[in-house]
């Protein structure tokens, strides 16, 4: 909408990419300290306050608007992944960890690609069939309706954290249950 390539929006988009870099280890630290909850509901509120404040975005907002917003947004995501899949992996027995490991990660992908469509259909739905040329406004009607739409299950996801995951981390079984021929 600002004629910016896509190499220019791209390099743009660096902020939210970076800050996942950056928070990422800090959310295993926090984990370590005091537990799954901090981070996970941390991040998803972080990340659910970034996008809804991307909803007030103007067609003509100046990037210096926008940067720390995306930054907010990574941020928010780094802090709540990890610790969220070592939470699903902790609570099972350490034998089962890989398969864990895996309906976690297939659900993540099933999620993003669901919430992507969803979310898609929202803001075709609000802007109909205008374009970031023919209408931007419109077309900025639809992404902010998807903000908000994705934020509010962000705020759910980070109530139900809050409610269901354990307020400290538990000491992983490595080596699970006991086998029958090991008890012999």
């Amino acid at each position: 909408m600002q004629g910016w390539s896509p190499l220019q929006a791209g390099l743009r988009s660096l902020p939210s990419t970076l800050a996942v870099v950056v928070s990422a280890p800090v959310a295993g630290r926090l984990a370590s300290r005091y537990g799954y909850r901090v981070p996970v509901v941390a991040g998803l509120l972080l990340a659910a306050a970034a996008l809804w404040a991307l909803a007030g975005i103007e067609v003509a907002t100046p990037y210096a608007q926008l940067w720390w917003k995306l930054a907010m947004l990574g941020a928010g995501l780094g802090l709540s992944i990890s610790p969220a899949t070592a939470a699903g992996v902790a609570a099972m027995p350490g034998t089962q960890a890989g398969v864990a490991s895996a309906v976690i990660t297939t659900s993540r992908q099933v999620g993003g690609a669901l919430g992507v469509a969803v979310l898609g259909a929202v803001a075709a739905a609000r802007y109909g069939r205008a374009t970031p040329a023919s209408d931007p406004v419109a077309f900025l009607a639809g992404v902010h309706a998807a903000y908000l739409l994705a934020a509010a299950a962000l705020a759910v996801g980070a109530v139900a954290a809050m409610l269901f995951l354990r307020p400290r981390r538990a000491d992983p079984d490595a080596a699970g249950p006991t086998l029958p021929a090991e008890a012999a």
